[in-house]
């Protein structure tokens, strides 16, 4: 006789605070078992487990710190007093008074959190270094260290291109000027697609024969780079200092972009110009005084500031009126007259000393020869400019009239001489 065996199920249901409880235990089971993917490592005594939980910033910077954090775990045994320490080495140094970390009691399977702060040589080179810790306890004799060690990540995270120079030349209206400029990398690490590129969009210039960027495949620890680019000014550019964009961007060796920007400076202008002119003179005769005017014309393309004109004494002539006369401010294609009055003891040039400054106030001076006419007396009477001379007409007359009263007295005495004759 077979007996059916009746199977009698049960249902249980589990009160809410303890789905959360369970829950947040897989939860907490998870985090351990992603902490277990970090870097773990063990001591030779086998008693105690550290795991490198992270450490901030990450990468470390050099010259900067690094806040280390570590997750500790006895194995088989209680642990009593004890004692944590980073292992001193190139380039991470503990700070004094929190370098090392006490533990009263870790008992068997239990864990405690600990964390140090680094500091990071500045002089680190990019790239992983190696960290370990020591340990001592009552159970064991001596200090021992963990092995392996862990690995931290240091890289620059500033940019690592330096600007070293910007050199602008002076660019006048309608005219070309180059810009230089070198770079260095100050990383410990080869640096690729370095781009080095100008904004001229809000200023009057434009790049001639290349483009407004140009770009260097790789830039080797501590090596530097020039770059040059021509840029012409529009003509209508006024004069006066141009602000001028200037990017740089680049790759490290992880692929990680940077970018630096800063801006430099173009003048707009060039060295003044003018033309010295004789506008008018009177008709100059050695030995007397007479009356010029000379003409300053502004000839370039920025403007004569604070312009001054001197005639300058010389051996040949002697200034009456006032010497230097002052005429302002001379703008392009404009002129200016001023007026001097000079006795003239030979011919000579005059000289004309201009003093001015630039858009800039750079201060100029200028010497300048300007000829005149001047002429001798008998070069004046040659030419028209003087009366012909009347002695030689009065010396004629003179000479006819002697000699007509010569011959006179000469027939009043040959008559005198005939009537005696005849007398006797």
């Amino acid at each position: 006789m077979n007996r059916g065996l009746t199977m009698k199920t049960t249902t249980y249901k589990l009160p809410a605070y303890k789905i959360v409880t369970s829950i947040f235990s897989m939860l907490s089971l998870l985090l351990l078992i992603g902490g277990a993917s970090a870097e773990t490592a063990v001591f030779p005594d086998n008693n105690l487990q550290i795991v490198l939980v992270k450490y901030d910033p990450s990468p470390a910077e050099p010259g900067g710190y690094a806040d280390v954090f570590l997750r500790l775990q006895a194995n088989g045994v209680d642990l009593h007093n004890i004692q944590l320490r980073p292992v001193d080495g190139f380039p991470f140094t503990a700070l004094q008074g929190e370098d090392v970390k006490e533990i009263s009691i870790l008992r068997n399977r239990e864990t405690a959190q600990v964390s140090f702060r680094l500091r990071v040589s500045g002089t680190a080179y990019a790239g992983s270094h190696n960290l370990r810790f020591q340990y001592i306890a009552d159970e064991i004799g001596d200090w021992v260290v963990s092995t392996p060690p862990f690995s931290v990540t240091v890289k620059t995270r500033e940019a690592a291109v330096e600007i070293e120079s910007v050199v602008a030349e002076e660019v006048a209206q309608g005219s070309t000027g180059t810009v230089a400029m070198s770079l260095r990398n100050n990383a410990q690490n080869t640096l690729k697609d370095v781009t080095v590129r100008l904004d001229l969009s809000d200023t009057p210039f434009a790049t001639v024969g290349t483009s407004s960027e140009k770009k260097l495949y790789t830039l080797a620890p501590d090596q530097q780079a020039s770059f040059s680019f021509d840029i012409a000014a529009s003509p209508d550019a006024k004069n006066k200092v141009y602000r001028v964009p200037f990017y740089v961007n680049y790759r490290d060796e992880d692929g990680t972009a940077f970018s630096r920007n800063t801006t430099f400076g173009v003048q707009v202008g060039g060295k003044p110009e003018f033309q010295a002119d004789l506008a008018r003179s009177d008709t100059f005769i050695v030995g007397n005084l007479g009356s010029l005017t000379v003409s300053i014309a502004n000839t370039g393309l920025t403007d004569l500031r604070f312009l001054s004109v001197a005639l300058m004494d010389t051996p040949a002539y002697r200034v009456l009126s006032v010497p230097r006369v002052y005429l302002g401010d001379l703008e392009p294609d404009d002129f200016e007259t001023v007026d001097f009055t000079i006795f003239v003891n030979k011919p000579s040039p005059l000289v004309l000393n201009l003093s001015y400054k630039d858009a800039y106030n750079k201060q100029y001076s200028s010497i300048v020869e300007l000829p005149y006419p001047t002429y001798t007396k008998s070069e004046a009477r040659k030419y028209g400019l003087l009366p012909a001379s009347r002695w030689p007409g009065v010396l004629l007359t003179v000479i006819i009239i002697a000699g007509a009263i010569l011959a006179f007295v000469k027939r009043k005495e040959l008559a005198a001489m005939l009537s005696g004759r005849s007398r006797r």
